[in-house]
């Protein structure tokens, strides 16, 4: 029975919990999170929890408030054009360019 390896679990989005959630993440985790749609087109809970993610890494030093500005961007902004097929006009499609 193939299921969900035991160390990608982790990565998991909690299901509503109201308890403390432990979130095993490293550097280039969050930055290939921040390159996942974050439009408006994108899912609002995906866009609600890293946005969280940033106030608080934002929040711990001055050294993570200057990562968070500048590595934590969506795709779009990072590729300076829209990759995905329904795009909500923030950026052009490689097409348009």
């Amino acid at each position: 029975e193939m299921g969900i390896p035991r160390e990608d679990s982790a990565m998991l989005l909690p299901l509503g919990m109201g308890t403390k959630i432990v979130d095993k993440r490293n550097l280039r985790n969050l930055i290939d999170m921040s390159r996942q749609r974050q439009c408006t087109r994108a899912y609002w809970e995906y866009r609600e929890l890293f946005s969280d993610i940033c106030k608080a890494l934002s929040s711990i030093s001055e050294e993570w408030a200057y990562i968070v500005k500048t590595q934590f961007m969506p795709k779009c902004e990072y590729l300076g054009y829209c990759p995905e097929k329904y795009t909500c006009g923030r950026k052009p499609t490689k097409a348009e360019q």
